[in-house]
């Protein structure tokens, strides 16, 4: 549920301008022996969508319009992930929108509800928790969306690596230029704007030749 939260959330911040709106409902629809119903919904005063624009939202690679990705980035693959994902929990997502009027992506799937006791997590050690252990390891995320940049920080901060950001891929090039040998590791994101991450990446990995080791991903 994270991870679809996470996807619609990031796709209705980046279409909705500034002076916008993004709102995340979430509530209970019924609840029995134990398993509950939940529909989540995300509503932006974004771009909006036609219905013939619509149709075809979830599949892979699909943007509303052919100059979206250069205009906004991404691949739109993030809602094809969140379909796939909501489909394997046998729950439904779908979306309401309007050219010019906003967007509404909304899913609901079913829960079993789980008692743990409210220390359970402090408790359970990290090895446990199968957490993996990157202290004193430095990472490096190149991703043009503020919430994306957010979440793979989250995501990475219970590892103990350093994380250090970049919003493009001039920004990129440029970071690691400076420190070629700083980041044990490489998050680039593909369409970025200046330049996009594959022309980012190259770059990157031909200095890094010449500077010691770096582990791209």
């Amino acid at each position: 549920m994270a991870q679809v939260i996470a996807n619609i959330l990031g796709n209705a911040v980046k279409f909705t301008p500034a002076h916008g709106h993004v709102n995340l409902n979430a509530r209970l629809l019924d609840e029995k022996d134990d398993l509950c119903t939940v529909q989540v919904e995300v509503v932006d005063s974004g771009i909006g969508m036609s219905q013939e624009q619509q149709r075809d939202i979830f599949q892979p690679f699909h943007q509303a319009e052919s100059n979206t990705s250069r205009r906004f980035g991404g691949t739109s693959l993030g809602l094809s992930i969140s379909k796939n994902i909501v489909d394997m929990m046998d729950g439904k997502i779908w979306v309401e929108s309007e050219a010019g009027r906003g967007t509404t992506f909304a899913f609901a799937v079913q829960l079993g509800r789980v008692n743990v006791p409210a220390n359970a997590a402090r408790e359970t050690p990290a090895e446990q928790r199968g957490t993996t252990d990157f202290r004193g390891r430095c990472i490096f995320v190149a991703e043009d969306i503020g919430l994306n940049r957010e979440i793979v920080t989250a995501l990475l901060e219970p590892t103990g690596a350093k994380v250090i950001c970049a919003e493009n891929g001039a920004e990129a090039v440029r970071m690691f230029s400076e420190s070629p040998g700083a980041y044990d590791m490489i998050f680039m994101d593909v369409q970025m704007p200046e330049p996009c991450g594959f022309l980012a990446g190259i770059s990157c990995t031909a200095r890094s030749f010449s500077s010691g080791p770096c582990h791209d991903s």
